[in-house]
């Protein structure tokens, strides 16, 4: 309880230090929208990204800007290399628009849609604090995690914890954390989010496997 009621507070600083920018229309830390957020590392088949109405082919070196929608079709995947060294990956089929990037002294934050498909963000330990949060058409992610995992399967999302601090999962019909390693949130449709739960490890793999870009 203690932890968790940490995690919270971690949150609360974030959201209130970044509140002042927001309300005073004072967005000076905000990535624009012509300054580079991420590179592509790697890539399968055709990955693709619409900018300004126009749509491109993603390949390693590519570079990813605020504002971009990318996709990936059932043969492609794609994995891109944020700013501040985050590891975002997509597998198959997946559908992320890259809203906002706050870059800051000590934090960076990363706002963003994720409708279809599977995503996992990674980065080392640092000292700089790293939100993460994904609107989906089932619930909110945010995490200050090192390394999580969402994806939809069967018409429900699936929101894992592999390591770091924590993951929340919310939505209008309620809130759930997750802050023990290998452990996920399942949401239905219509429903809140689920009491977290152990994954054992070949649901790890197979979850993995999905956004591992050979």
């Amino acid at each position: 309880m203690t932890e968790l009621l940490q995690n919270q507070d971690r949150f609360k600083q974030i959201t209130l230090w970044l509140l002042p920018l927001i309300l005073g229309g004072c967005m000076n830390n905000a990535i624009s929208v012509s300054t580079e957020i991420g590179v592509v590392t790697s890539s399968e088949g055709y990955p693709s990204v619409i900018r300004n109405n126009q749509s491109y082919i993603l390949d390693r070196e590519s570079r990813i800007f605020a504002n971009d929608v990318v996709d990936t079709d059932e043969q492609s995947k794609l994995q891109i290399r944020m700013i501040d060294n985050t590891i975002l990956s997509m597998g198959h089929g997946s559908h992320v628009v890259l809203h906002r990037y706050w870059k800051m002294p000590d934090a960076v934050r990363l706002e963003g849609t994720f409708t279809k498909g599977a995503i996992r963000a990674t980065r080392d330990t640092q000292n700089i604090e790293v939100e993460i949060v994904f609107k989906t058409p089932l619930a909110t992610i945010q995490s200050i995690s090192e390394d999580f995992w969402a994806g939809f399967i069967d018409r429900t999302l699936d929101v894992a914890l592999f390591n770091g601090s924590s993951v929340i999962v919310r939505n209008r019909s309620g809130e759930r954390e997750v802050v023990e390693r290998n452990h996920g949130i399942k949401v239905n449709i219509g429903s809140g989010p689920q009491e977290p739960i152990l994954w054992y490890d070949s649901r790890i793999e197979v979850a993995k496997a999905k956004t591992i870009v050979e």
